[in-house]
């Protein structure tokens, strides 16, 4: 997985490639996929920060890509520990859409 992230005064850009080995969910085999995102975030207050981000997806065994856009509202609880939640929108019909809350911690 490659992560990178650049700052412009307030302003983040980020991206990443990653490429993974996944469990089929229709039978015991396992397929690959390529992931690769554009991430931009921006401080809405001290402590909260707006994300927008576009990612796409390729399952190189059913040759299909899926493309997403996504949103999400990020806040810093104490220093190197934040929440997030956001909804992952499908932009194809085979694309699903998320709701999703996670949290991250910073070593």
């Amino acid at each position: 997985m490659v992560f990178q992230k650049f700052h412009f005064e307030e302003w983040k850009l980020g991206f990443q490639v990653e490429l993974d080995r996944l469990k089929d969910q229709d039978q015991q085999t396992m397929h690959t996929e390529f992931l690769q995102t554009l991430t931009i975030s921006h401080s809405i207050i001290k402590g909260i920060d707006g994300i927008a981000e576009t990612y796409y997806t390729y399952d190189f065994k059913a040759h299909q890509f899926s493309n997403f856009i996504n949103t999400a509202i990020q806040i810093e609880i104490v220093k190197d520990f934040k929440l997030d939640a956001g909804l992952n929108y499908g932009l194809q019909h085979t694309a699903d859409k998320h709701y999703f809350l996670g949290a991250s911690y910073r070593l």
